[in-house]
């Protein structure tokens, strides 16, 4: 083996564990990252607010319309109206508190 394919053999070898070493520090990074998201799909909610008395409703954009994804109020407590405005985007999430109900 001449003197120049040596180097060349060698700028390979260097090369490769040079795209070797930033594999494994792009691993770490995406590892370290997915550890601080939160667990789950959770919605995207508007109103991050906390959760009034009464409880809360979430609903949800689909088809042009507000559907009711989730009711969180509590006992004596009913869901309002859905939100008065039409949707950003499909699958947009909206959170709203609940109002105490007629007869609670």
């Amino acid at each position: 083996m001449n003197y120049l394919e040596y180097l060349n053999s060698v700028g390979i070898l260097l090369v490769l564990l040079l795209m070797a070493g930033l594999w494994i520090d792009l691993r770490r990074a995406i590892a370290e990252v997915k550890s601080r998201l939160p667990k789950g799909p959770g919605p995207h909610v508007h109103n991050t607010g906390g959760i009034p008395a009464g409880g809360y409703a979430l609903w949800a954009y689909r088809d042009g319309q507000w559907q009711l994804e989730r009711d969180s109020s509590e006992p004596g407590f009913q869901c309002g109206p859905p939100p008065g405005r039409a949707g950003w985007y499909e699958g947009e999430i909206v959170k709203t508190s609940c109002a105490r109900s007629e007869n609670g």
